[in-house]
């Protein structure tokens, strides 16, 4: 491992680079110092210099901060990668790249080799932020982040322990351990230590985040059975960690217990218990709103307009006959945007929008809607009319 790193280092110092633009194909020049090692090794280190070289130059001009840059490759450094895995690591990179000598002198020490390359600039700056988080957002993740407090007049001895993290910290971890028994689709489960300022634009849509906020209270001493009575507010909320709309929530009812103060594992143990298990009693509730949110995340969604003269009830009556009639496809319909002169009509299904338009177009495009209406498709214009018997 020193002698690679040592000849890596060894080769990029002696290198010069130069850069020119045409489209969005570079060119970049390397001067490399030769060495000994097989060959096949060698150009390996060459593919490497080069990869690094190229991203550097792509950081200069986004521009990106010289720390960010340093925290970037440290970030690589710590996975003590071989050679090989570390190109591996890179190669995806780049949309294209072509390396050739250009100089090979035998009297010559060093060579010269041309890259020709197109770098993916999102997925630089996504790999980026992945190394940052260290974690990848576009897996399917279930994130948690958890609030657990104590009120103000308290503190954590009053619960027998130290610190929050021997009282939080444990019962976060043991509810990561719950929820990769108890939720088994997803590639990871990571405690967030905050929310997202920002929605990753490579979040996996079927990812979600659990939010769970509670406050335990001491209400009451009891000094002549050396006893306490506590209070617990608890409610919690998953969202879908793509769009951060709400899949499923509940505000528990106040719990209220009375607990043993004199031996404090035994305290700290059983106001735990209390928290984790009030979380683990929606499990099967969860699991639903996870399932409803994988099946509507695979959906895609297509406009349709219905055009003609129409009401309110008119979009209700088409609405509701195109979800009853298409619910083999997971269709549901709803009103976009409403005018009289042509309504757009928002689909959601598990069809393309070019299936879709086939799917509509079958029994020549005609629905009766009921016995004095009938619902016309044109393919043509992707568009919708109601007609009178």
């Amino acid at each position: 491992m020193f002698n690679k790193i040592f000849l890596f280092l060894f080769l990029i110092c002696f290198s010069v680079t130069t850069y020119s633009e045409e489209g969005l194909e570079k060119n970049l020049e390397l001067s490399l110092e030769k060495n000994a090692e097989n060959q096949e090794r060698y150009q390996d280190l060459v593919n490497l210099a080069a990869y690094k070289e190229a991203i550097n130059a792509e950081f200069k001009l986004i521009p990106i901060d010289q720390s960010e840059v340093e925290k970037f490759w440290k970030k690589i450094a710590e996975k003590n990668l071989d050679l090989k895995s570390e190109l591996l690591l890179l190669k995806p990179l780049f949309i294209k790249e072509n390396i050739a000598v250009i100089e090979n002198s035998d009297k010559s020490i060093s060579s010269k080799h041309r890259f020709q390359y197109e770098l993916n600039k999102t997925q630089l700056s996504d790999f980026n932020q992945t190394l940052l988080r260290g974690y990848d957002v576009s897996q399917k993740t279930l994130f948690l982040l958890v609030d657990i407090g104590i009120s103000r007049d308290m503190t954590w001895a009053d619960v027998g322990v130290n610190s929050p993290e021997n009282f939080a910290g444990v019962i976060i971890d043991s509810w990561k351990k719950w929820g990769s028994g108890q939720f088994k689709n997803f590639t990871q489960i990571v405690i967030l230590p905050k929310d997202f300022s920002e929605r990753p634009l490579n979040m996996n849509p079927e990812s979600v985040t659990l939010k769970w906020n509670s406050l335990l209270k001491k209400t009451e001493t009891f000094q002549d059975r050396q006893s306490a009575r506590f209070e617990l507010v608890a409610q919690y909320v998953l969202v879908s960690s793509k769009t951060n709309q709400i899949l499923i929530g509940f505000d528990f009812p106040t719990q209220k217990k009375e607990v043993g103060i004199t031996n404090g594992k035994s305290l700290s143990s059983t106001l735990a218990s209390l928290i984790y298990n009030l979380l683990t009693t929606q499990g099967g509730k969860i699991n639903s709103a996870i399932e409803m949110n994988t099946m509507n995340s695979s959906l895609m969604v297509s406009e349709f307009k219905l055009v003609g003269k129409h009401g309110l009830y008119d979009l209700t009556l088409v609405n509701n006959f195109l979800n009853e009639k298409f619910k083999d496809i997971k269709l549901t319909s709803e009103l976009k945007s409403y005018q009289a002169s042509g309504s757009i009509l928002a689909i959601k299904s598990s069809l393309t929008t070019e299936a879709l338009i086939l799917k509509f177009s079958g029994d020549g495009g005609n629905f009766p809607l009921n016995e004095q209406k009938i619902l016309v498709f044109s393919p043509n214009d992707r568009t919708f009319a109601i007609i009178q018997k």
